[in-house]
């Protein structure tokens, strides 16, 4: 496909896009339900899940349908974690019985890890850049008008 990826749906209706209102015909739509993370992720992979799941229940684009998806980015997310914890205590390079330093094989799994959660989460509209794009209005409260007068003439 030649041009710009079609922005998602959902993430269009978010940002009221009135330029181009139609949806795509052959989109998939989310289905609505609980996404409960797979057995196969250790408990460090489920509380990034969940955490995740949390997010995107909060922006209402929660589906069971994404479950992979965010299998996934929990696996990579644990990745990029691990890396980082290795690398801060073992250093960033290897030093050779000849003198030569290498840097570690950790630092390219940690950069691949990163690139891959990133690209996740700007299918999710998650990334700095695609928050540009999608303009989230958080819930309003509801006020009730009659609850302030009683506390107004009590």
């Amino acid at each position: 496909m030649v041009g710009r990826k079609p922005i998602p749906s959902h993430i269009r209706l978010l940002k009221n896009d009135t330029a181009h209102r139609h949806l795509y015909k052959d989109e998939l739509i989310a289905e609505p339900g609980t996404v409960i993370a797979p057995d196969t992720l250790s408990e460090v992979g489920t509380l990034i899940f969940n955490k995740m799941v949390a997010r995107l229940e909060e922006l209402g684009i929660a589906s069971p349908a994404h479950t992979e998806m965010l299998t996934i980015y929990a696996t990579n997310q644990e990745l990029v974690e691990w890396c980082q914890r290795y690398l801060s205590e073992k250093g960033l390079s290897v030093e050779c019985d000849n003198g030569r330093s290498f840097a570690r094989p950790e630092v390219g799994m940690l950069q691949d890890a990163q690139n891959r959660c990133l690209k996740i989460l700007e299918q999710f509209g998650l990334s700095p850049s695609a928050s540009v794009r999608v303009k989230i209005k958080p819930p309003q409260k509801k006020v009730n008008a009659f609850i302030d007068l009683d506390e107004v003439n009590a």
